[in-house]
């Protein structure tokens, strides 16, 4: 079950390691040009001007977090995958206890009640590994079944997200509720489930997300109607400016007259950090990034087909794919304006620990599920 036998290295999966890398390197250079001092030209600055534009003490805390996430996922792809759909109730348990907690004693940022205070410059949000517990049931429920024919098949994980579910609502998180369910729906679709089951969830989706309006804030409601309406608000009108004032090569890292770096957009290192994204590195920027995370994802669906062993290791990959499918259309909609506006970060570009290390964690599970196929013998040309 552990690593230790050394010709299981061979099963690395290599190329998911080195393109999570790329963009982690891309991340620290968007912080870098976010968080950077604005400047409106003028006079030409020596070096040392220059470089106290440059915000390093965030990004030395998003590279340690990414340091941190990596030795997380060495030690989460260790350990065989199954070992962790045997234990998934242990996770789900530790999950949603967190999460309830969270939901009562929680502190508030953003409009939502979903952080731990664990010292004065870190605020762990036990949402994000909850996505992980999520993953771990399905693939434990789904490949228990061929296929998923029988609707009782479903109760047992139906109950979790029905606790998950009030949980997030006591916290006010609209666009974590929506990562989960999409999860969710990405891993039964996936399992075989029938479609009359589809449409009876579909239905049921359908009144929760009625009776949801009803529960919301204020806050809430008005992103929902604003995105329905049409109508910009101040924040998302500048980062349309932002993205559409980088033009194809961008402004660079400390461009002058910068949308991004002058203070109207509010969380630009961390949910709306794709705008400073299209300013400073313009539409080939944006082309890059987007280009590497469709690569990711299809390498994700490549190892589903050819290296995961069995059902749970190939539902385990389909969840993280999901989740990261997500994460990224959302985000990067929500700054076009295509979406509506949520909290939700960009996967390993946003600046955010809790995220990076759940990110990072569920590179590892997929790791865990190639690591641990049947070693291949070694044949020499």
């Amino acid at each position: 079950m552990w690593l230790f036998d050394k010709r299981k290295l061979h099963n690395i999966e290599y190329i998911l390691l080195i393109i999570v890398g790329v963009i982690c390197l891309f991340g620290l250079v968007a912080i870098l040009a976010a968080l950077a001092d604005a400047s409106t030209g003028g006079e030409e600055a020596d070096l040392l001007e220059t470089l106290s534009r440059l915000n390093f003490v965030t990004v030395r805390k998003h590279a340690m977090w990414i340091g941190v996430g990596f030795l997380a996922l060495v030690c989460v792809a260790m350990l065989d995958y199954r070992i962790y759909s045997k234990i998934w109730y242990v996770v789900m348990a530790v999950c949603v206890g967190l999460i309830v907690f969270t939901g009562f004693f929680g502190v508030e940022q953003g409009g939502t009640r979903g952080w731990i205070k664990i010292s004065e410059s870190f605020y762990f949000q036990p949402t994000e590994v909850g996505k992980l517990g999520l993953i771990l049931l399905l693939a434990k429920t789904i490949s228990q079944k061929e296929s998923l024919e029988k609707f009782k098949d479903l109760i047992p994980t139906l109950m979790v997200m029905i606790v998950f579910s009030i949980a997030l609502l006591t916290q006010m998180d609209i666009g974590t509720s929506l990562v989960y369910i999409f999860i969710f729906a990405m891993m039964v679709f996936t399992g075989g489930i029938r479609w009359k089951h589809i449409l009876i969830l579909s239905g049921v989706l359908l009144v929760c997300c009625v009776l949801l309006w009803f529960v919301m804030g204020e806050k809430q409601q008005s992103r929902i109607i604003n995105f329905l309406s049409g109508e910009d608000v101040v924040q998302l009108k500048y980062a349309k400016y932002a993205i559409g004032s980088g033009g194809f090569f961008g402004k660079g890292i400390l461009g002058v007259d910068s949308i991004s770096q002058a203070g109207d957009i509010f969380a630009i290192h961390t949910d709306f950090i794709f705008a400073s994204i299209g300013e400073s590195m313009g539409f080939l920027g944006g082309l890059t990034l987007i280009g590497l995370y469709v690569i990711m994802e299809i390498r994700m669906w490549y190892l589903i087909q050819h290296k995961a062993c069995d059902r749970c290791g190939k539902m385990i990959i389909m969840g993280v794919m999901a989740m990261f499918m997500f994460h990224i259309f959302e985000n990067i909609g929500m700054v076009m304006g295509i979406m509506p506006i949520t909290g939700i970060p960009l996967p390993f570009i946003s600046y955010g620990g809790s995220n990076m290390l759940t990110n990072m964690i569920a590179i590892g599970l997929v790791e865990s599920v190639c690591i641990n196929r049947p070693i291949e013998p070694f044949t020499a040309d």
